[in-house]
């Protein structure tokens, strides 16, 4: 039986290439390296193309790690580097999100009227029964949430060596003027001073008790930053306004988890801890040391 297929040229043997001539041959390469060549070409320009964005995006995260530096700067760096010394790289630390080209050093450190200055002071107080304090709130809406958990974190310290009250008042952008007996806080922008924030303490220069505080949040650093370098300002510096020194100095030291440390990782940092709340309690005793003597005087009392 035969099998016909129509329009179908059926070959009965292997086919044999066609044997070009040398001008054939020739243009068809011809043809054939102008496609290639066209193709490697796309290839190596698209190859070059995703290249050169690594290269891109990597040194964008290397001068944003190194502080954003100014062409000045990396100069400088970078002739530091070639003498095989150090000493500028000091200007590239790390930075927090949001502050810009702010250096963290040279805004809490070199301005920071209790640095290297570990004398504790204190309110007045007999060294028991607790310190009782009331704040007076001079900040405006922007502000309140990062003040309600500094108070509410150094008023219910273990061990508990403060009372602590608090008075609103009408925001104050100047923070001049102090009160007596209490811990005025406020914010403002007080401009490209170095510092993040600070406490302005008066204090008796006979006795060194302290007599009234003003802790100072600037705006000019602090507007645009994240919840942690706001919330460990506040943390800070109220806790310079009860007395308390650093408890390190260092940016470069693991951090030690309280808010009076110096740090490059607010958000490690944002609360006071143990060792803050030991210190108040070896100035000023203890709340519950208070209680006990009140109850102890209102018997007293009873029986006269």
């Amino acid at each position: 039986m035969e099998v016909t297929y129509k329009d179908h040229k059926r070959a009965t043997s292997p086919r044999k290439p066609k044997k070009l001539n040398y001008e054939e041959g020739r243009e068809q390469n011809k043809n054939c390296f102008g496609c290639c060549n066209f193709y490697r070409c796309c290839c190596r320009i698209f190859n070059l193309g995703i290249t050169l964005c690594m290269f891109g995006a990597g040194g964008f995260l290397l001068w944003n790690y190194l502080g954003r530096p100014s062409p000045d700067e990396m100069r400088d760096g970078i002739t530091d580097i070639w003498n095989n010394r150090t000493g500028h790289w000091d200007d590239f630390t790390d930075v927090l999100d949001n502050l810009g080209n702010v250096n963290l050093d040279s805004l809490i450190g070199d301005k920071d009227p209790f640095l290297s200055n570990n004398d504790t002071l204190s309110w007045t107080s007999y060294g028991r029964g607790g310190l009782e304090l009331e704040m007076v709130n001079a900040l405006d809406e922007t502000w309140q949430d990062e003040y309600r958990e500094a108070v509410y974190d150094w008023d219910n310290g273990i061990p508990d060596a403060l009372t602590l009250s608090s008075e609103t008042q009408d925001p104050d952008f100047e923070c001049m003027k102090h009160i007596d007996g209490k811990q005025k806080v406020c914010n403002g922008n007080f401009g490209e001073t170095g510092w993040l924030g600070i406490n302005e303490i008066l204090k008796d220069s006979k006795t060194q008790i302290i007599i009234s505080s003003i802790a100072k949040m600037n705006e000019y650093y602090l507007r645009n930053a994240d919840h942690a370098e706001r919330q460990y300002t506040m943390c800070h510096e109220i806790g310079h306004g009860f007395g308390l020194p650093h408890t390190d100095e260092s940016f470069t030291n693991p951090s030690l988890g309280n808010c009076l440390d110096y740090t490059h990782t607010p958000s490690d940092n944002m609360h006071p801890d143990e060792m803050n709340f030991n210190r108040l309690a070896e100035i000023y005793g203890t709340v519950g040391d208070r209680d006990s003597r009140n109850r102890r005087t209102a018997a007293a009392l009873r029986q006269r």
